[in-house]
């Protein structure tokens, strides 16, 4: 698959560190074997710059770069870093670039070499039945200008439209304790298609599972991931009693699951537990007992606490694991 993508012009680079999600397991990677798209310049899709779904992460840094910027108040390399995003958000404007990053540049790169091979694509036309025919799937029932339009397939039918993180209906029945609106996922992550594949009686599988990833929700700030901020040395998450309740160094499904299977379980307040949201918080040396006021006060579930310099790290993070 890597080799179709980059023979067609996708420009990767493979992640001088990045290690797999279980890698101390038999055949795990420490180096890890990911691969992020160089930074794109999206003008460069004309008409369809428009088309592309805006990046959360609008730092124009390298993913595997981006990483080292919470770091920027302790590290130089960080700094360098910075500077050079700093560098192309000033340059950009003046020579008609605008610099994306993460999935927008994958997403973006891909797009370009998909018009440059001649694809079709055919854009505010929702699928709304798969057509079939002695038990075969042979095309696709769509909108175009408002009426329902036939689409044939000699080869077969291939859906890609995501999950169903924006539908709370399915949540509740396959994945719960999870909110729609925790979510990053696009609008249009509805289920649709699972629904009309169970419609014709599809066999589906593991729609208990989920890829997800560290969200918070602080009042008045919307949703923010917090991938980098549970990576840092001696971060950890707390439940509304100050209780540390998992390990924060698994992977972003494991530390997702072990959240809502404590909300399932009635971890701290019960009473907010069945409402409340994950809500980061950095206590920067505040007393526990004051933290936990001040959550129990704001109506907070969860809170996410790192401590601010190495020095004072170790020494507070033994006193708040103690006092757990």
């Amino acid at each position: 698959m890597l080799d179709f993508i980059l023979s067609h012009g996708v420009k990767l680079l493979r992640s001088p560190y990045w290690p797999d999600y279980y890698d101390t397991h038999p055949g795990g990677s420490a180096p890890g074997r990911t691969v992020v798209a160089a930074l794109f310049n999206i003008n460069e899709l004309g008409p369809w710059t428009k088309k592309l779904r805006p990046n959360y992460f609008t730092v124009p840094s390298i993913v595997f770069e981006a990483t080292r910027l919470p770091l920027i108040k302790v590290s130089w390399q960080a700094r360098w870093i910075a500077f050079k995003a700093g560098l192309r958000s000033a340059i950009g404007p003046l020579i008609g670039a605008r610099w994306v990053t993460a999935g927008a540049a994958l997403m973006g790169r891909m797009l370009q070499a998909a018009l440059k091979a001649g694809v079709e694509f055919r854009t505010d036309s929702p699928v709304k039945e798969i057509i079939l025919e002695d038990g075969v799937a042979v095309g696709v029932v769509t909108v175009k200008d408002g009426r329902a339009w036939r689409i044939g397939s000699r080869t077969g039918i291939l859906l890609n439209a995501g999950g169903f993180a924006q539908n709370q209906e399915m949540l509740n029945k396959y994945i719960p304790n999870v909110l729609a609106e925790w979510s990053h996922a696009a609008d249009g992550d509805t289920g649709d298609m699972h629904r009309e594949l169970m419609r014709l009686g599809a066999a589906m599988a593991q729609m208990e599972e989920m890829v997800g990833n560290q969200m918070v929700f602080p009042p008045g700030m919307g949703v923010i991931a917090v991938p980098f901020e549970v990576a840092k040395p001696n971060s950890f998450i707390v439940d509304q009693s100050g209780t540390r309740y998992m390990s924060e160094g698994g992977s972003y499904m494991e530390v997702c699951k072990q959240i809502a299977g404590a909300a399932q379980d009635g971890a701290g307040d019960p009473e907010l537990v069945d409402h409340g949201q994950p809500v980061y918080r950095n206590i920067h040396g505040r007393r526990l007992d004051a933290r936990r006021e001040q959550n129990r006060k704001a109506g907070l579930t969860r809170a996410l606490c790192t401590r601010p310099t190495l020095s004072r790290r170790s020494r507070r993070h033994a006193a708040l694991i103690r006092s757990s």
